[in-house]
């Protein structure tokens, strides 16, 4: 199920998310956005003195119960001055939300002692890709996609950042089009889509 896509350029950035819920055979579009904002502390100075609200937007695919614990029942802890953010999201965020996922979640497969599922994080204009096995990766293009609608979205998105220079449309405004073209090719992908702008 899904298409979770983001891009940025260093100054702006999007995240996305498709609304439908599918299992193969039916099909329904959810009122709950698969994107949504999780606020947490960021400590600037070594002292502990001045500290900053941070956001980090996250989209889901893979299961609606995992986007629900990570909607609801995720709380982030503090990033601490020396920690960068990839630092802060390996050793601190994905240790919380694998042991969440363990207790509330459980296992798809039997050979696996917790599931994961893929999801993307926006932070900074800066976008980390989560992977099943709880890897936290950092695309060097400036777009990504995840579920079912991944390959379509990203080729979507690549042939209009190719054409940006001579269309004068940056990409957050195709950002409908891109949709329609997956949900033309891809049962699982509604047009219908949520959209976090930064």
């Amino acid at each position: 199920m899904t298409c979770i896509i983001a891009h940025t350029d260093g100054v702006t950035s999007f995240i996305a998310g498709d609304k439908l819920g599918s299992n193969g055979f039916t099909k329904s579009v959810q009122t709950e956005p698969k994107v949504f904002e999780k606020e947490f502390i960021k400590i600037n100075d070594d002292a502990g003195l001045t500290r900053t609200k941070e956001i980090m937007a996250i989209g889901y695919t893979t299961s609606f119960r995992m986007g629900q614990l990570l909607t609801y029942s995720l709380n982030l802890p503090q990033q601490d001055a020396n920690e960068t953010f990839p630092q802060y999201l390996v050793l601190k965020v994905i240790p919380i939300i694998r042991q969440m996922f363990k207790e509330e979640w459980g296992s798809r497969d039997p050979s696996q002692e917790v599931g994961g599922g893929q999801f993307i994080i926006l932070h900074n204009h800066t976008i980390y890709e989560v992977q099943e096995d709880f890897s936290v990766l950092q695309p060097k293009t400036r777009i990504t996609a995840v579920g079912s609608g991944t390959y379509h979205a990203i080729a979507a998105m690549q042939a209009y950042i190719e054409v940006e220079n001579e269309s004068k449309v940056p990409l957050h405004e195709r950002i409908k089009s891109i949709f329609k073209i997956v949900s033309d090719n891809v049962t699982s992908v509604s047009a219908e889509f949520d959209v976090l702008k930064y």
